[in-house]
Formats: C-alpha cells, structure tokens, sequence
C-alpha cells in the first residue's frame, strides 16, 4: 500500500518510519524547507539553541524509548539552586520544583479540587471560560496567579480565551498538575542533546522526505488519493495521513469537501501566540548567586523563564506568552527584568539575543498547539482522530497524552498507523 504523509514533524515522519517498518510506500511531503515542525533547532557558531519544543520527561514513556531506540543523548534540565517567584509585586525566593511555591498553604488544595474536575469532563464547562471559572473559585490572588501562569505557560492562551473544559482536557491528558508543571518527574526534566529537532532529522534519513512542498489539495476518489503541491506536483497514493497543525487543514482543498464537523472543529481552532527568546552570556552569573534561572511571575514581558545553557554556552530562556506576544518586545526589556529579578546589572550585556516569533512561522502560525474556540471542543473533539474515507490524521493535538507535548506527537504516530494496520487486515 502506498501511504502520503504530510507534515515532516516529529508526529509526520514517525508515522512514516512506522509505516515503512510495516512494508508500506511512504512518501513523506512537507511544506517548509526543513524537518522538525515546531521544533527547531538552530546552529550559530557551533552551538545547538532550540528555538522551539525542547523538553521530555520520565512519565513520556514513548518518546524516552525512542531516544534510546536511536541512542540520542539527553541531559537533565539544570535546576540546582534557588528559584524566584514574583507575584503581586512581591518576590520570594524558593527551592525545588514549581508545585512547592505555595507560600499561604492554598494552592495544593486548589490544583485537588481542580484535578477533580478532570475526572468528570462536564460538557458544560466548555461554555465557561477559565477566566470566569476563576473570578467564581479562586479568592487567594497568589493562588490565581499560579494558575493563570499555567494556563497561559502552557497553551499560550489568554484565560479570557480558552474554555475550562479545554483546559481540564489538556491537563488530564498530561497526567496531573505536578507532572505538567514540574522539571522533576515532569514534562521539563530533560533537554535533548544537539537540540529536539535532532530526533527529526534521525527519522528523516530513514523517510526522505520531500521538502518545500506545501500541499493545496487533496482528491480522493475509489481509486485512492491524489495529492497536488503549491509547484503543481502531483503524488497518488492508496492513503493519505494528514499531521499538520489542524488549522493548517482549512488551507488545502478537499475534494470531496471534509466533513461538517471536521470542517467545523478545524476553522474553530487556533494556534497559541508566543515568543521564545534566549540570551547568551559570557558567564552564568544568576548561578554564581545561588539561582537555578527559573523564574515565575504574574509580570509580563517574563512571565516563565530557565537555564537553558549546555555544554557550549550560558543562557536564560524566556517565554513572551499569549497576547503580550503580539506585541513588540526589546532586547532592553527582557534583560532589565533578568537585571532585577537577580539584582545583577551583567544580565544588561549578553553575547547573543535571540528571539523566535511563533506566530510568523510559516505553515505552524503559532504554538505550542491548537485550542479551541468555546463551546466547540466538548461537541467535536471526536472527529480528531477520525478518517474521512482514504484520509487519516495524526499530530499531537490528536494525542489522548501529552497533548501539545513531542510525546502527543509520537503517540498519535502509533496510533494512526494502527488504524491504517487494521484496514489493511480487515478491509471491510
């Protein structure tokens, strides 16, 4: 069976790999001029920086075994000494992980009732914004303020933006709230050594893909599928796997057209707004005064930062989220902030600024994923993970786990081609 992959991100061209270990043609097809997605990790005098997606952690169990399958090396995300939380214009100092700043006692037994939620996924949550949500429950403003930053740190959304129901889905599919949050025994416990893109590229040289070629349309008919290119190439295939952001999916015509409530749930997502910036210094002098580098706040521009140095460089990375990310941010503004946050006036005169803009990448238009609008998800989440006769889709937002996560990406890889295993066993 000849299978079309589109997308060469990690969800892209794992689908592929598993595909072709399976015995099927794969032709992987993707539309920027590099592999990765939504990792990116860029080269500058001999120095990996990730741009994008960096982290994995011990409870992602699949995306472990693949770094161990192709030997690629991770280290732990440096943490050793202090943290520093700044919330209602007061800043504290605290040791370990992000769940143990909890300086009123209140926040554990917040995330709790939060975390029951989860366990019984209210439809009707999907019409309450998280913003709401908290006005109702939530009178203790430190505690608000920590999960505000979790939501906006990870979904990049505004909590005027995103439903509780969307919310309670993302986190139930990361495990819980320490799991989410935390760099130990959490998403954020490892880096990935010569940057995250480099699992990527490991798979591509199985795959080759074929780059710069974004998709236009797709005609599917009894004979199989037939795939055009923005350069008028066409590709035929018995299948198509589709793993591209699913507001991508609103830029390709379908023939014959998509589903309502595919079509539905695809113009109703949108992709986060956020900005990565790293600064590289000469020395690591948040360390030589006892800091990790982490930093909270409810204080934009630096709402979520951490060390992000390796063995070739120092540095401090910072996320610009939501809608603080729509607008314009100076090299001047994110190292004041570093300078008062450390009391140390060395953060004014880094070695390189970097700053990635999400939202102007070309074919992702944001991150870390997709959300949807309110009042859509709770009605037409199903749809993700289903076919439209010859055509398949994968990706993390597909994921049960890790949604959002290099692990969702994975998962909804084996899951896709088990669903493409099972026609082909049992056509009927």
């Amino acid at each position: 069976m000849k299978v079309i992959v589109i997308g060469a991100g990690l969800s892209g061209l794992y689908t592929a790999y598993l595909l072709k270990q399976l015995g099927h043609d794969v032709l992987v097809l993707e539309a920027k001029d590099r592999v990765g997605g939504r990792t990116l990790t860029i080269k500058h005098n001999e120095k990996y920086i990730d741009l994008g997606g960096q982290w994995v952690g011990s409870p992602q169990k699949n995306i472990m075994k693949l770094l161990h399958k192709f030997k690629i090396t991770y280290y732990r995300q440096y943490d050793s000494g202090n943290n520093i939380a700044n919330f209602n214009n007061q800043q504290y100092i605290y040791s370990g992980n992000i769940t143990t700043f909890d300086p009123d006692n209140k926040l554990g037994q917040f995330v709790s009732q939060m975390e029951n939620l989860t366990q019984n996924m209210n439809k009707a949550l999907d019409n309450v914004l998280c913003s709401s949500w908290l006005d109702d429950c939530c009178d203790d403003k430190i505690v608000r303020g920590l999960i505000e930053l979790a939501i906006n740190g990870c979904t990049c959304f505004e909590c005027d933006e995103i439903s509780l129901y969307y919310w309670l889905y993302f986190l139930k599919s990361c495990g819980n709230y320490d799991q989410l949050a935390n760099i130990h025994g959490g998403g954020q416990e490892f880096r990935v050594k010569n940057g995250a893109m480099s699992i990527s590229e490991h798979l591509a040289q199985h795959v080759k893909p074929i780059l710069n070629s974004p998709v236009v349309s797709i005609n599917q008919n009894s004979d199989g599928c037939q795939v055009c290119t923005q350069d008028n190439n066409e590709y035929t295939g018995d299948l198509v796997v589709l793993t591209i952001p699913p507001p991508c999916n609103m830029n390709i015509k379908f023939i014959p057209d998509l589903p309502f409530a595919k079509k539905h749930l695809y113009s109703n997502m949108h992709m986060g707004s956020v900005k990565k910036i790293i600064v590289i210094y000469k020395k690591p002098f948040w360390r030589e005064q006892g800091f990790s580098g982490e930093i909270i706040s409810d204080k934009p521009p630096i709402r979520l930062a951490y060390d992000c140095s390796t063995d070739d460089y120092y540095g401090l990375l910072c996320f610009v989220l939501a809608k603080s990310a729509k607008k314009n941010i100076t090299q001047d503004e994110i190292c004041t902030a570093y300078a008062t946050y450390f009391n140390d006036q060395r953060a004014m005169s880094p070695v390189l600024f970097i700053e990635k803009d999400w939202g102007a990448e070309p074919y992702s238009g944001g991150c870390y994923f997709a959300v949807a609008t309110k009042g859509v998800f709770s009605r037409f989440s199903s749809v993700l993970q289903e076919p439209f006769n010859k055509i398949y889709w994968a990706g993390t937002e597909t994921a049960d786990n890790w949604l959002g996560y290099m692990e969702g990406a994975i998962e909804s890889a084996q899951r896709v081609v088990r669903q493409i295993k099972d026609i082909t066993i049992h056509p009927d």
